[in-house]
């Protein structure tokens, strides 16, 4: 099989299905005729009994492979957080492939990195970035009034973006983004919007893909 062979996945877990029904029908006689069964309810024993084993041993396959990739993308992604002398504080998880960033970091940039850094990875589907941001001490940041005002205002400004849909929660510093957008490009776009106003330490965003 090919690299991509897990892109297929269900057509392997079918291919495994389909081998399991071929294989166990000619088998279903000998093993259940044993047990008092006809030969044609053993066959269709043999089936059943070898479509379940196809697909379980497939799927556990598809399962494993998943896991070493996976493995092996963790120790890429370690090798250039350390060559890139990104914080210790910055965590990465994978799973199926796909990275996820927590942690804390001092500001704003730093946060953006993290994410370029990895985003170099090859192998990867998908990145979400959860890095909070500082709250340095004896800073005097806004209101949580000011930061969402600002950041509703940037929203509307957007010709891009709908900041009408778009609902802002405020909590100390902590920001919610809620509401529909027409896009991933666009729920992207108003979360990047609330991380640029100055005072904001983290972003949840919980935008919705209109149908």
């Amino acid at each position: 099989m090919g690299d991509d062979w897990l892109e297929k996945s269900s057509l392997v877990k079918f291919a495994g299905f389909a081998l399991g029904i071929l294989i166990g029908g000619p088998i279903g006689p000998i093993m259940f005729t044993l047990a008092g069964l006809s030969i044609p309810v053993a066959t269709t024993a043999g089936s059943f009994f070898g479509a379940i084993l196809g697909f379980a041993a497939t799927s556990g396959l598809i399962l494993m492979e998943r896991r070493r990739r996976d493995r092996e993308l963790q120790r890429a992604a370690d090798a250039v957080r350390t060559e890139a002398r990104l914080p210790e504080s910055v965590t990465l998880k994978i799973k199926d492939q796909h990275i996820t960033l927590e942690g804390e970091v001092e500001d704003y940039n730093e946060r953006v990195r993290s994410e370029q850094v990895i985003s170099t990875l090859p192998g990867i589907k998908g990145i979400t970035n959860r890095i909070r941001v500082k709250s340095a001490a004896g800073q005097v940041t806004a209101s949580p009034d000011e930061i969402g005002s600002r950041i509703r205002d940037s929203l509307v400004r957007r010709a891009e973006l709908d900041g009408r849909r778009i609902r802002v929660l405020v909590n100390n510093s902590r920001v919610i983004l809620e509401g529909t957008v027409q896009s991933p490009a666009e729920a992207s776009e108003a979360e990047n919007v609330a991380w640029n106003v100055p005072g904001v330490v983290e972003v949840e965003n919980r935008l919705k893909i209109a149908a």
